[in-house]
């Protein structure tokens, strides 16, 4: 009897999700006072990347949902340089920082956001 499929594994398995940051249509700039929040959430960061957590991942996307095309992917792509680069101004080590540019979204989150994840942290 053939087994049953398993169950995609979580991405995100080991990770925790410590902010969201969104943008607006094209813009590779976040929204209103997204910034400062990013660079409050640099000091979080740096304090659980000291206390042993591993890295630090950025989630990108941009255009219409489900777009992958490298259009989409590079927008994403530049809003993950935008908030690693106020995450490495703000102290974050840029060893110790992923992206990915993941074109449009996949699950019903904002289509235009960069997510911030931990990994390696409780």
């Amino acid at each position: 009897m053939p087994e049953p499929p398993k169950p995609p594994a979580d991405p995100h398995a080991g990770m925790t999700k410590k902010g969201e940051v969104l943008f607006s249509g094209q813009s590779i700039e976040p929204n209103g006072d997204s910034a400062d929040s990013v660079k409050s959430m640099a000091g979080t960061l740096n304090a659980a990347l000291d206390a042993g957590a591993s890295r630090v991942e950025l989630e990108a996307f941009g255009g219409n949902p489900g777009d992958k095309s490298s259009e989409a992917r590079r927008l994403s792509l530049r809003r993950a340089l935008a908030i690693r680069q106020i995450l490495i101004d703000s102290g974050v080590p840029a060893t110790r920082i992923d992206v990915k540019a993941l074109g449009g979204v996949n699950d019903r989150g904002n289509a235009d956001r960069v997510d911030v994840w931990l990994r390696g942290a409780g």
